[in-house]
Formats: C-alpha cells, sequence, structure tokens
C-alpha cells in the first residue's frame, strides 16, 4: 500500500464533501445554515489550491492537468473495465477534480456575491452590496420602511430598508449572480454523481476501495 493522499487533501475533500451536501439541503428553509455551508466550502476551495501550489509533489495542481488523448483512452478502456490502475488520480479523475474544483469554487463564489447583492452581506458586500445601498435610497421613499427594517418591494424589485429607511440590499426579479449560483449548484451536482460513478467503477474494475483510500490516504502502487 502506498501513501498518496495527505492528510490536508483528504480534509478538503470531506469538508468539501459535508460543505456541498449542507448546502444543498438547507437551500430554501435555513439560510444561516446554508451561508456557513459555503464559506466552509470557499474556505476549503482556497486551502486546497494554496496546498496545490506549495504543498509536497503528489499534491500539486498539476497532476489535475492531463492531455485529452490520455484522458479519453483512459475512459475507453474503463469501459471494458480493464482500465490500468494509477497511484494517484486516474487521467479521468485528475479532470474530475479539477472541474470539481473550478465548479464548487464557482458555486461558492456566486452564493457569496448573490448574499452582498441582497443583503448587502458577507465578505463580498464591499464589491457587490455597497453600490446598490448607496443608490437604492434615492429610488425608495424613507416612509416605505418601518422600525424593524422590514423588506418592501419598489420598481426595481424587493428591498431591504434599515430603521432610517435607507436601502441596505435588494433582490430583483431577475438576479444575474442567483442564477448564476443555481447553475453552478446544479453543474456541481452533476459532477458530483458522475465522480461518485466513476470511484464505484473503478473500485469493481481495481477490487480496492477508493472510498476507503480517500479516507487512510493509502491505496495499492499502480501497475
Amino acid at each position: 500500500m502506498a501513501r498518496v493522499w495527505s492528510p490536508l487533501v483528504r480534509l478538503a475533500h470531506w469538508t468539501l464533501v459535508g460543505g456541498f451536501a449542507v448546502a444543498w439541503l438547507t437551500e430554501d428553509d435555513l439560510l444561516q445554515a446554508h451561508v456557513w455551508a459555503g464559506y466552509l466550502v470557499a474556505a476549503a476551495v482556497l486551502v486546497r489550491l494554496a496546498w496545490g501550489i506549495v504543498g509536497p509533489e503528489q499534491d500539486r495542481l498539476r497532476h489535475f492537468l492531463r492531455p485529452p488523448g490520455e484522458v479519453v483512452a483512459y475512459l475507453r478502456e474503463a469501459l471494458t473495465l480493464r482500465s490500468r490502475r494509477y497511484p494517484g488520480h486516474t487521467p479521468a479523475g485528475a479532470v474530475m477534480g479539477l472541474a470539481l474544483l473550478l465548479s464548487i469554487g464557482a458555486t461558492a463564489f456566486t452564493g457569496m456575491a448573490t448574499l452582498a447583492e441582497t443583503r448587502n452581506a458577507g465578505p463580498l458586500a464591499p464589491w457587490f452590496g455597497s453600490g446598490a445601498s448607496a443608490v437604492l435610497p434615492v429610488l425608495i421613499s424613507p416612509a416605505r420602511a418601518d422600525e424593524h427594517g422590514h423588506r418592501t418591494k419598489g420598481e426595481h424589485g424587493e428591498y431591504t430598508l434599515g430603521r432610517d429607511g435607507r436601502a441596505v440590499g435588494h433582490k430583483g426579479e431577475d438576479s444575474a449572480f442567483e442564477d448564476l449560483h443555481e447553475f453552478f449548484a446544479n453543474l456541481t451536482l452533476v459532477l458530483v454523481l458522475l465522480h461518485v460513478t466513476g470511484v464505484l467503477l473503478a473500485s469493481y474494475a481495481h477490487r480496492e476501495n477508493l472510498v476507503r483510500g480517500m479516507i487512510t490516504g493509502r491505496k495499492p502502487a499502480g501497475d
């Protein structure tokens, strides 16, 4: 058995699994849990990307980059359940790992941008929330806010009003960030399902438990 996954890579992997699952399940009803799960996912992506630059050789991001021909050849072999064993990522697994990192990272970013745009909150509020709160008070009458900062609707969408009647966030009928967030979340789910299917097929073909390998960090050496 060879050690192929470092503790930090495994921690980042399972953090992404848990964070995405929680975020998906709390999308509609538990916003606070959804937001914090998104923060956890974003942090895990950043840590994994940084570790892929400064970490040990086997964890470097460059191993995710495989020639298209190598990926296609591996997939053809995989369909016959006779693909060769690799000590680390397979060519298809490497490309999928990179796609998942990019997709889930985009999901987290667009989620935080949506939070900033609609509630003027979160780490991206200075870039995507402040402009709205500076302009919208001109468009909405302070008399339409109550002392508790309730939401109200105006010509340009739905707004959150503070105690002084100033808009502190808005939710337009067509939010570009919200649409992108939903797109990347659905794309990530599709990639996750493909990834799990590939892991199960490779585990069967090679007679090894790849899930356990991502827990222990060890798997059989390549052929």
